[in-house]
Parts: C-alpha cells; sequence; structure tokens
C-alpha cells in the first residue's frame, strides 16, 4: 500500500471517529430537561422568612408570640470568632486603675494588666478596643475639680447653711435673688479647630491680657443685671 493509500484510509477513520462522538453527544429523547426555576439568594431566603414570620405573629399578643418563640433559622446565634482575652476581672482592673488616675495612657494601662495578669498577653490597642466597647469608656478633655471643694469640712459647711436656710422658711422662688460670678479672658478661644490632614491648627492671638469678671443676679422672673469687673 503507497502512502497516498494510507492516507485515505486514516483520514476515513478519523472521520467515522469525529461522527461517532456527535452521536454520541446527542441527548436522548427519553429524557425530559426540568425547567429551572427563578433564581433565590440566601439573604432574599433569609426576607422571606423573615416576612412570614412577621405575618404569623402579626394577630399574636407579646405573650403568645414569646411562648411560641423564633425558629432556629433566624434566631441569633452565637460568633464562631477569635474568644475575647479581656474577661471580666479584667473590666473590673481596668475601671480601679481610672478611678485613682483617669489620666492614665492606653500603654500605661496595658503594662497594668500586664503585671498583674502574667497569663495573658495584651497589645494596646485590643486594651483600647475593650476600654472602648465593653467598659464605654472615652477620652475627653480633662476637667478640673479642686480639691478643696469636696473636703469633709467643705461639705459640713454647705449642710449647716441648708439646714439653716430650711429652718428660717425661706422662700427661694419669691424671696430670694441668686447672683453668680463668672471668670474669662478677653482673648480666650476655642481649644479644638480644624484643619487639613496632617497639618497642624493655628490661629494668630494676641498677648494674654487681664483676666474679666462677670457678676450676673437672676431670680425667678429672669435676669435682673450684669457687671463686668
Amino acid at each position: 500500500m503507497d502512502r497516498e493509500e494510507t492516507a485515505a484510509v486514516n483520514a476515513a477513520q478519523k472521520e467515522a471517529k469525529r461522527k461517532t462522538k456527535l452521536h454520541s453527544k446527542e441527548p436522548s429523547l427519553d429524557v425530559v430537561k426540568k425547567e429551572r426555576g427563578p433564581y433565590i439568594t440566601k439573604k432574599e431566603a433569609k426576607v422571606v422568612n423573615l416576612i412570614n414570620l412577621l405575618q404569623e405573629f402579626e394577630d399574636m399578643s407579646i405573650s403568645e408570640a414569646a411562648e411560641k418563640g423564633f425558629p432556629d433559622s433566624i434566631a441569633v446565634k452565637e460568633g464562631k470568632g477569635r474568644p475575647t482575652i479581656l474577661k471580666d476581672e479584667h473590666t473590673v482592673s481596668i475601671f480601679e486603675l481610672l478611678a485613682n488616675e483617669p489620666t492614665l495612657t492606653v500603654e500605661a494601662v496595658t503594662d497594668d494588666l500586664s503585671k498583674e495578669f502574667r497569663d495573658i498577653q495584651i497589645t494596646p490597642r485590643s486594651v483600647e478596643d475593650h476600654m472602648k466597647k465593653k467598659c464605654h469608656l472615652t477620652y475627653k478633655r480633662i476637667i478640673p475639680r479642686y480639691y478643696g471643694r469636696n473636703k469633709d469640712e467643705t461639705v459640713a459647711k454647705r449642710r449647716d447653711a441648708v439646714a439653716y436656710w430650711v429652718s428660717q422658711n425661706i422662700d427661694f422662688m419669691n424671696e430670694c435673688v441668686f447672683l453668680d460670678e463668672a471668670g474669662f479672658n478677653r482673648n480666650m478661644h476655642r481649644s479644638y479647630g480644624w484643619s487639613e490632614a496632617e497639618t497642624p491648627c493655628k490661629i494668630d492671638v494676641q498677648t494674654k491680657g487681664a483676666n474679666v469678671s462677670i457678676l450676673g443676679a437672676i431670680c425667678k422672673s429672669g435676669l435682673i443685671t450684669l457687671s463686668m469687673l
């Protein structure tokens, strides 16, 4: 057999194999193809279930709905993430630290916790998150509170004064005028301001001058007078 006859035989065999594959891919006439329904995501399915549940509870009282309960499909499940490192005892320790010294930084609180509880490994960032989310603490401007204001001797004097006024049957609403004094500086300005990111907020101010006091008098009817000292 020469080359031309061999090539013709090979071509005929390839053509036969190709036709055989095409026939094998044709679907059987006995198979009935099912129509696909509308596609619903998991989130949409949860919404539908919740709407059905609300319609079911619509005519129920609160006590009946509580007895029936919610199905497990929409019940709130506990997260399976990383367990929290800081527990209730750490929260108590944080409150005790800040009660004695509220100006402590997050780094200082972290160091104190690490020294007191040596079995935990914490970072300042985790401590700060715990202080904000669990302890509901915020970092804010300090308001000075003078020590002598709340001394036992001062509190006793206030108590005695109020007791004397009560014993005299004084009508505070109709027979009294209340005085108050407030001091400030003429060149006062706000402590916070806006500026571009990574740029300090600067304003032009004059040299701090003398302090000014304002004395005001009020009664039940309203403001009586103001004077500047």
